[in-house]
């Protein structure tokens, strides 16, 4: 008899200690994933950037920045001329004042934002002036930021190709983007003085060019990187 409640009591120990580890096991499940104190959760959206403005530019120039991620808005540039969002929203680019000088001083610089790492970065420092931006997507993966430039004196338009990790690895005067097919792209070249228009430009159809050319993405992204000097206009310490 003594030995069937010794066999019963140690039966009752046993269940009772399993019960004591599904308790414990069932808490420490109920509360996986909680944040400790002190730690911002992440957003199950992520870090993405969905819209962005500029407010209040100084005569139509530059103006603080502002996106918006997963609802909120955040100031990320206090002068910046236009904005554009890149990298399904990850970064964003945007113009600014500050070049290396050209016409009264009018160049402009570019900057990536990284939206999760809150970080900035210059990529291009132009005499020119910035006045559109496109992400060309290669087949190999890598990226190619598209610039159509002008300046301030008659209108003429630049472009050029930037390498996101690196900076600028392509220019060349009096051309615009006409069109991006796969990994490569064809500008519109003009003559001197068809662009005889106001800054920024206005909504006029384009003048007719004289010629076009099809250019490799894939062969320029693999250039040296340009650095432009300052000229007399500019206060830049540095070239690049």
């Amino acid at each position: 008899m003594r030995k069937v409640r010794k066999e019963m009591f140690s039966f009752l120990r046993i269940d009772l200690s399993w019960r004591a580890a599904i308790v414990v096991a069932w808490f420490a499940f109920a509360g996986f994933g909680q944040v400790a104190t002190g730690q911002t959760p992440v957003s199950p959206t992520g870090e993405i950037a969905t819209a962005v403005r500029v407010f209040d530019p100084e005569d139509g120039w530059v103006g603080d920045l502002y996106i918006t991620v997963d609802g909120s808005e955040r100031m990320i540039a206090e002068r910046a001329g236009k904005a554009w969002i890149i990298s399904e929203g990850k970064e964003v680019i945007y113009s600014s004042d500050g070049g290396p000088g050209g016409f009264e001083g009018e160049g402009h610089t570019m900057h990536i934002y990284n939206v999760k790492i809150r970080e900035t970065r210059e990529v291009l420092s132009h005499y020119y002036m910035i006045d559109e931006v496109k992400e060309a997507k290669l087949a190999s993966g890598a990226t190619a930021l598209l610039i159509d430039m002008s300046d301030g004196s008659a209108g003429n338009p630049y472009f050029a190709v930037v390498d996101p990790k690196r900076g600028e690895v392509f220019f060349t005067r009096f051309a615009k983007l006409s069109r991006v097919n796969g990994d490569t792209i064809t500008l519109n070249f003009y003559r001197v003085g068809d662009w005889d228009k106001e800054y920024p430009p206005k909504d006029e159809p384009d003048p007719r060019p004289k010629n076009t050319k099809t250019i490799s993405l894939t062969k320029v992204l693999k250039k040296k990187v340009i650095c432009n000097k300052p000229d007399h206009r500019s206060d830049r310490s540095s070239p690049c």
